[in-house]
């Protein structure tokens, strides 16, 4: 058997990140948070999922992100699926009240919606 453990991104911004994953994946948490030296760079990490599965954000982060409309090498999206679009989506709503208050940079163009299973956020 094979299984996907878990995801392992760099973020810019940790606690943002979690934000927006708990309010997707309401039913997970913390497993564990720490710091490391990775290839001479100090970082935060942090686990968060559940027994099966889990998202790892580290906060090192060099560079700028990749340019999704690009051809660039690099991740491009993950994927999940959903039973209740409405009930997430009213989740990630409320979420991203949260961290724009916390940011200071609400815009009702964060979240945009073309189809029922088609959600792009901009953070």
């Amino acid at each position: 058997m094979l299984r996907l453990e878990h995801v392992n991104m760099v973020v810019t911004n940790m606690e943002t990140s979690l934000q927006f994953y708990k309010a997707c994946f309401a039913h997970w948490n913390i497993r564990t948070k720490g710091n490391a030296n990775w290839h001479g760079t100090r970082r935060n990490c942090l686990h968060f999922g559940d027994d099966y599965h889990y998202l790892t954000f580290n906060d090192m982060r060099t560079g700028e992100p990749r340019d999704l409309s690009s051809n660039q090498v690099g991740l491009a999206h993950l994927g999940f699926e959903v039973d209740k679009f409405s009930t997430l989506h009213q989740r990630l709503h409320k979420a991203l009240s949260l961290i724009s208050k916390a940011l200071s940079i609400y815009s009702d163009k964060i979240c945009t919606t073309s189809t029922p299973m088609d959600l792009t956020w901009r953070l």
